[in-house]
């Protein structure tokens, strides 16, 4: 029997590497020898682990996201099996034209370069799930060449853990010291006064004026030190941008114009970007957030100490086979916390998720 071939989603073929091969064959001599007490070729139970290896090695590395995080934040998969990380938050402090050397003066110094920093220990978390296989299941699907419900156990598997990712990666996870993008308001500024309607119901001048003030906001708020790159907005309120700025003249809608303005404004592109879980109706947060940032590794990041990783295929009781697929995540890290700004609008009515 030939050995099926799969393929990743850029098409490349996905292969074993050597210990996994060296497991697979492993397995399948002490699957035959348990089983099969006369057939020890280990032949026909082989195929099969390789097989299976093999399916759940090419939906590993496939993306369930309805959103993709790597468009709001930059992704750091440093961490391992830590119990926690320290996370250091940089403060710096106001010391203009320190740093010069005045060499005619008698007894120069360099000055000591400073910053005021605090730290915060993260606790790590972990996601594990696993899926099971008997082998009725595993042989008729090499028989048939149809691996359907084997494929949909994982992808089923795989997609729940992309999109637990993804509500860790806005929210946090539930009341642990681990957080998200938008709920980090014990370090975060956040600014209650200033969006008093959503941004689709401003006309042409108040948007331009909305540009320009919430740009002076935020400098202000990081001392001059740094300009935003990403603005994300609730979902609801980026959807009505469609419109168009003036029924009269329908040269652009409102979202071109907020665009032009932003990159005017901050002398380079800003990314906007719309989030459900910034909308009061799907946070539990009791408002609609909107959050101005900096996005940089060194500012902010998705630290992931191990990505979804599935372990090897192993039979427990002589019928079925167990798959373990596991993570762990520190959450969002904002190393700058000046150069990240929230701004509540609150709504009438809000739900939690």
């Amino acid at each position: 029997m030939k050995p099926y071939v799969f393929k990743d989603q850029k098409g490349n073929e996905v292969k074993l590497n050597e210990r996994e091969q060296a497991y697979c064959a492993s397995l399948s001599q002490k699957f035959n020898e348990a089983i099969y007490a006369n057939d020890v070729s280990g032949i026909g139970a082989q195929i099969d682990i390789n097989t299976l290896t093999v399916l759940l090695k090419t939906i590993s590395t496939q993306k369930f996201y309805t959103v993709d995080i790597e468009k709001y934040l930059p992704i750091d998969t440093d961490g391992g099996w830590a119990d926690q990380v320290l996370q250091i938050r940089e403060y710096l402090p106001s010391q203009p034209m320190t740093g010069f050397i005045d060499q005619a003066a008698h007894g120069a110094k360099l000055a000591v370069a400073e910053a005021a920093v605090d730290g915060l220990y993260i606790p790590a978390l972990t996601w594990a799930k696993k899926i099971e296989f008997s082998i009725a299941e595993v042989n008729q699907a090499a028989l048939l060449g149809n691996f359907s419900l084997i494929t949909a156990k994982e992808r089923s598997r795989k997609k729940s853990y992309d999109l637990d990712m993804q509500q860790l990666a806005f929210l946090g996870y539930k009341d642990s010291k681990v957080k998200g993008l938008l709920n980090q308001a014990d370090v975060v500024t956040v600014n209650s006064d200033f969006i008093t309607k959503k941004i689709s119901e401003m006309n042409f001048t108040e948007i331009n004026a909305f540009v320009a003030q919430i740009i002076e906001l935020y400098r202000a708020n990081c001392e001059r030190t740094a300009y935003p790159t990403t603005f994300v907005i609730p979902e609801a309120d980026y959807n009505g941008l469609a419109s168009q700025v003036s029924p009269e003249f329908p040269v652009k809608n409102k979202l071109q114009l907020l665009q032009e303005a932003f990159d005017i404004v901050a002398m380079r592109h800003v990314e906007i970007l719309p989030s459900a879980y910034a909308d009061a109706r799907y946070n539990s947060l009791g408002t609609s957030r909107y959050a101005l940032y900096n996005k940089e590794f060194d500012t902010i990041r998705l630290q992931k100490a191990i990505d979804y990783t599935p372990t090897m295929m192993n039979n427990i009781d002589g019928w079925n086979f167990v798959n373990t697929a596991f993570a762990r995540t520190f959450g969002v890290i904002i190393n700058r916390p000046k150069e990240v700004l929230y701004f509540d609008r609150t709504d009438e009515s809000s739900s939690s998720i």
